[in-house]
């Protein structure tokens, strides 16, 4: 039981990093997409 709560304190804290990690991310790659897709649009 030990372990096993150590595991799950250890999961939360890998969710929380990666909560931390996907708007930073996610402001990265809507520029770039929106960019690709303006440059598909204006292509045709």
């Amino acid at each position: 039981v030990k372990a096993n709560k150590s595991n799950v304190r250890f999961v939360i804290r890998r969710l929380v990093r990666v909560f931390q990690v996907l708007p930073v991310v996610a402001a990265v790659n809507v520029p770039i997409y929106i960019m690709l897709l303006f440059a598909d649009w204006i292509d045709k």
